[in-house]
């Protein structure tokens, strides 16, 4: 297993997507590997089991009042 199945370019091949997450889901280091790229703002690759998209959302803060989170726009 090489390390580009976690690092692609782009989140449009889903499959890969899918089989890293899959891969992440039976790794007993996740969690950390999830907080790590959280607090050092990952913006590429799968870690923990997220894509970046994921991770920017789990960053944002909850609207007041709520569990409800918005979506972080670029």
């Amino acid at each position: 297993m090489g390390f580009d199945l976690f690092f692609k370019s782009k989140e449009v091949d889903s499959e890969a997507v899918a089989n890293a997450k899959r891969i992440c889901g039976q790794c007993p280091v996740s969690t950390a590997c999830l907080r790590y790229a959280i607090d050092s703002i990952e913006l590429q690759g799968i870690w923990g089991g997220t894509t970046p998209s994921v991770r920017r959302w789990i960053r944002l803060p909850r609207v007041s009042g709520t569990t409800e989170r918005r979506w972080l726009i670029r």
